[in-house]
């Protein structure tokens, strides 16, 4: 009872929070992200280290750049990587308090009829997206648009905040299932015709994870999206979110449908090694099939690399994040 009381305490002091942020024009908010990014890259420590490593393994030094001006070109990309966290944090306020009417009217969609197309349809889809530009909007956008939309989650640990979590995102028509033990749940809502949300560049250990290529590097992928795709011949269908700086409206970007020539019996270029006797996806299947939707992503991270999520430890199989050293430094 007390946990529940609090929890919507918080919830309502959070979207007062959103309200008074909603009066700031972007603007004023820009400037302040700023300058929070510069006091946080040049006096606080807290991953600033992990952003930068993680920008110079993606985006390495080109043969005509000194190593002075790859380290300010990451610099750079990092202190911008801090304001967009700064802006995210306040728009994760603000879209509690949008209507349904609001959050239809803060992004512009290219090739939304990509994405109506499929919905109209009436099957079950997958919506392959990763942590760029503010996905959190992207679920509120996607529920006013009025697409059943269904996204596997990680819940708090605190019960309080994760009260607090859970209402601001299923009280707008999103369901919610758990990271762990929900595929079964997962098909299920696909197959009763609902778009199921899939965020695909968190790491992700044995055994729900395969090795695969994440911009041409070592990567622990999660494997539940080529499963459930490939048993269910479901479609999957690459979508982005991200902010114009010079006006904080929203941008949507949608791709084709993805194909996977490889893995598709009809298909001249279909390799039976990929599967199993009894037909399934076997290890190089799955990570044939993580190595398109990664590819097919990477191509808006390089465009807006600002707004990524490098404070995550993606690498971290392959990097020791503690002991290795940036490129500037050797």
């Amino acid at each position: 009872m007390i946990v529940e009381i609090l929890a919507t305490i918080y919830y309502y002091g959070l979207m007062l929070f959103g309200w008074t942020s909603r009066l700031i024009p972007f603007t004023i908010k820009k400037h302040f992200a700023s300058l929070i990014s510069w006091i946080w890259f040049l006096f606080l420590p807290f991953r600033r280290r992990v952003i930068l490593l993680n920008l110079a393994l993606v985006f390495p030094r080109k043969n005509e750049e000194s190593n002075l001006a790859f380290k300010n070109r990451c610099e750079k990309i990092a202190r911008a990587n801090i304001q967009h966290y700064v802006l995210m944090l306040l728009e994760v306020f603000e879209r509690l308090t949008w209507s349904h009417k609001k959050a239809r009217s803060v992004a512009d969609w290219d090739h939304r009829e990509r994405m109506q197309e499929l919905a109209d349809s009436g099957r079950g889809f997958f919506f392959l997206s990763l942590h760029l530009g503010n996905w959190e909007s992207l679920t509120r956008i996607g529920c006013a648009e009025g697409l059943p939309l269904t996204v596997i989650t990680r819940f708090l640990r605190n019960p309080i905040m994760d009260r607090v979590w859970v209402k601001s995102r299923k009280q707008f028509g999103l369901e919610l299932l758990a990271e762990s033990g929900s595929g079964f749940a997962a098909i299920k809502s696909v197959k009763r015709g609902r778009a199921l949300g899939f965020i695909s560049d968190q790491h992700t250990g044995e055994p729900h994870g395969i090795e695969a290529k994440f911009f041409g590097h070592p990567a622990w992928c999660p494997k539940a999206l080529a499963l459930m795709s490939d048993r269910l011949k479901a479609p999957v269908l690459p979508i982005v979110i991200v902010r114009k700086m010079d006006t904080g409206r929203c941008q949507i970007h949608v791709k084709n449908v993805l194909s996977f020539p490889k893995i598709d019996s009809e298909s001249p270029e279909f390799d039976a090694s990929l599967r199993s006797g009894s037909g399934t996806l076997n290890n190089k299947g799955i990570e044939y099939f993580i190595n398109v939707t990664n590819e097919s992503l990477e191509g808006w991270v390089r465009e807006y690399p600002e707004q990524y999520l490098w404070i995550h430890k993606r690498f971290k199989n392959f990097l020791d994040y503690s002991k290795e050293s940036l490129p500037w430094e050797l």
